[in-house]
């Protein structure tokens, strides 16, 4: 029949529409909902229907989709109710065939028993939206490509920045501002470290003091110009020391991981072939192997996640890649 959508991701990706992005994303006060016919509703929050006027495929603009507790308080159920009864209607009118069944890709608890309650037949609506964005479009390549650009102008300021003396919050706060003076979004997450704090990973970036002879890595995890992810990492030397035997050889490693990695990536490649085929890191390097060797990048990091051998029984599972993916190669050694 249709389809709900309250991730702001997925709204932006129907619509072309965006308001208050991150705030939007803890606080569901948007929906859109698309009809199996392409008819298509937006929710939008109180007062701000103006932003979407020059939209041609949202045919109606409403507001009230806000049912979240701190929205609602103890009404939540009674607003639950008024906005699932009008996706209801929406679905009665507008769906071409089955006008009972609707996916959602997430929703709060009071409008999924809402929905049960009319008799909609709720399913899981993430697959849907995760492989409908999974296949690049000529306009989404150029956009991230000048996504790319942005970010990678806005890492060689961070570069500029990179001195001893300054904090990991001072050069971190280089990407930001270069991100945003180029008509970037936000960032996802402040994975930066240095000296001793690069290993293990994932330790955000703080008020620690960069040295002279420091390594400095970090993850660009950056949405960028157009709302494109650019998930790009690097490693620097602080003061243009020469990198020591251990930090070369450990550079080879991930190197070779990457540019061999990178040379399996075609259309038709199922995804544990790409497990199975891949690079084998060192038995010393597998412990702190990163979480996935491949995986889909557009609006943000997205399907699929393609395992290292090491978690394929786990966490694995099946596919194909096809033209117009985009991925990102990844390493941590």
């Amino acid at each position: 029949g249709g389809i709900l959508l309250f991730d702001p991701l997925n709204i932006r990706y129907a619509t072309d529409s965006t308001n208050m992005q991150l705030w939007t994303t803890h606080n569901p006060a948007r929906a859109c909902f698309v009809a199996a016919s392409g008819y298509m509703v937006l929710w939008d929050f109180h007062g701000c229907e103006h932003l979407s006027a020059h939209l041609p495929l949202i045919k109606e603009r409403r507001n009230g989709a806000s049912f979240f507790y701190f929205e609602a308080g103890d009404r939540t159920n009674e607003h639950a109710a008024r906005f699932c009864a009008q996706v209801d209607e929406l679905l009665q009118q507008h769906a071409c065939n089955n006008r009972r069944r609707l996916a959602v890709d997430r929703i709060e608890v009071a409008g999924l028993r809402a929905l049960d309650a009319l008799g909609v037949e709720v399913c899981d609506g993430q697959a849907v939206t995760e492989h409908a964005r999974m296949i690049k479009g000529p306009d989404e390549i150029r956009a991230i490509r000048c996504a790319v650009a942005s970010c990678e102008a806005a890492v060689n300021e961070m570069r500029q920045a990179l001195r001893a003396g300054a904090t990991e919050n001072d050069v971190w706060a280089a990407l930001h501002a270069g991100n945003i003076r180029r008509g970037g979004e936000w960032i996802e997450t402040r994975i930066l470290s240095s000296g001793p704090r690069t290993n293990p990973w994932y330790q955000e970036c703080g008020p620690r003091v960069i040295r002279d002879g420091d390594l400095v890595s970090f993850d660009t995890d950056l949405i960028g110009v157009y709302g494109m992810c650019v998930d790009m990492s690097r490693s620097w030397i602080c003061g243009g020391l020469e990198p020591t035997a251990e930090q070369k050889r450990l550079y080879r490693i991930a190197y070779e991981h990457i540019t061999t990695n990178i040379e399996m990536v075609k259309p038709g490649v199922r995804f544990t072939e790409l497990t199975r085929n891949g690079h084998r890191l060192p038995e010393s390097c597998r412990a702190q192997r990163y979480g996935v060797m491949f995986h889909g990048v557009g609006l943000c990091d997205e399907y699929p996640s393609i395992r290292y051998p090491e978690d394929l029984e786990s966490y694995g599972y099946e596919g194909e890649l096809h033209a117009g993916m985009v991925l990102s190669v990844e390493a941590y050694v």
